[in-house]
């Protein structure tokens, strides 16, 4: 059983030890002029705001995606506690439990794309259990358990990445169905297992488990997925888990997409890992395409199709990135057909 926490500057003090513990060890990213925290070795990225009118708090809007680019196009979920009081219109709520832990809640309400998750359509799918919660007013309600604000940060961090992935499998799930869900936790599940023994301190070997994110990587990404929107490709929303190729389509055609901004040796290798790798996770085939500024040596593109990965070349002018219509397309015609 929790206790909604309703006072005004009770709210906002687990809001700033939630930002507090959720900065440690992070990475920093700009969103619309403010700071945002991105976890590489989680996958998971976080931003929080505090909505306030003539210096009044009128409420919070918290959102949490598995990648820093694209960040409002990526979010997997909002979590937003009302600004006091009691707010049944936000999916978020502080909690105190038995034992006066304070706890960041979620309805469970989830609004990927023209689909609305209900409270009851995230139960029917998800393992997670609701927990009651008591109010000041009214009749006691039920919330999903996300993170623990006063554990230690790396626990409350490790929760909340969780609670997010579960998100985005849910969105999956009522998205483009049971397969795709699926698929994306066997890719989690084995990431788990690499990284279980340095999970509680995920410090270590961080330089090798750390995905290298870079603006332009980011320019290349949201040109990549305008082309998508525009040609009404179903695409996944980022990253494939926490580590993977950076995009992969949905539909009985799959492609499986990783961006590099150069073809140096080591990029060239690590793209071919990944694609290679998460197809196998995946558990099922996709055409793999590897993203890169120019066409690589008649060699390694010999080499590279043997392995049955494709190149898209991407061609920057200024600010903006292109690519060629016609390999674009060679990539989008197999999808839609």
């Amino acid at each position: 059983m929790f206790t909604a926490v309703e006072s005004q500057s009770g709210i906002f003090k687990a809001y700033q030890d939630w930002i507090a513990k959720f900065a440690v060890n992070s990475q920093a990213f700009m969103y619309e002029g403010e700071p945002g925290y991105w976890h590489p070795q989680l996958g998971l990225a976080g931003f929080f705001h505090r909505k306030t009118s003539d210096d009044k708090p009128i409420g919070y809007w918290n959102a949490f995606a598995r990648t820093n680019l694209s960040f409002r196009s990526n979010l997997v979920v909002q979590i937003n506690p009302p600004a006091e009081g009691i707010n049944s219109n936000v999916q978020g709520l502080i909690g105190r439990d038995e034992n006066g832990h304070r706890w960041i809640l979620h309805n469970g309400r989830l609004h990927p794309g023209k689909v609305r998750i209900t409270e009851e359509m995230f139960d029917a799918a998800s393992a997670l259990k609701r927990l009651p919660v008591r109010f000041s007013q009214g009749k006691p309600g039920s919330y999903l358990a996300v993170a623990n604000l006063d554990a230690p940060a790396a626990e409350l961090q490790l929760q909340m990445s969780s609670f997010v992935e579960e998100c985005a499998r849910l969105r999956l799930f009522y998205q483009f169905g049971k397969d795709e869900a699926d698929a994306e936790k066997a890719v989690l599940d084995a990431e788990q297992q690499l990284s279980r023994e340095n999970m509680h301190s995920y410090e270590v070997n961080r330089e090798a488990s750390t995905v290298i994110v870079t603006p332009l990587h980011a320019k290349i990404m949201n040109a990549l997925v305008d082309a998508f929107e525009i040609l009404k490709i179903p695409h996944s929303n980022g990253r494939v888990g926490r580590w993977g190729p950076d995009l992969r389509t949905m539909g009985d055609d799959r492609v499986l997409i990783e961006i590099k901004c150069t073809t140096l040796a080591h990029d060239i290798q690590r793209a071919t890992g990944q694609l290679c790798l998460y197809e196998r996770l995946l558990g099922k085939s996709y055409r793999k395409v590897l993203v890169v500024p120019a066409f690589p040596p008649k060699s390694l593109m010999d080499a590279l199709g043997h392995l049955g990965i494709q190149i898209l070349p991407y061609t920057k002018k200024g600010q903006r990135i292109s690519f060629p219509t016609e390999d674009l397309l060679a990539v989008c015609r197999a999808v839609r057909r």
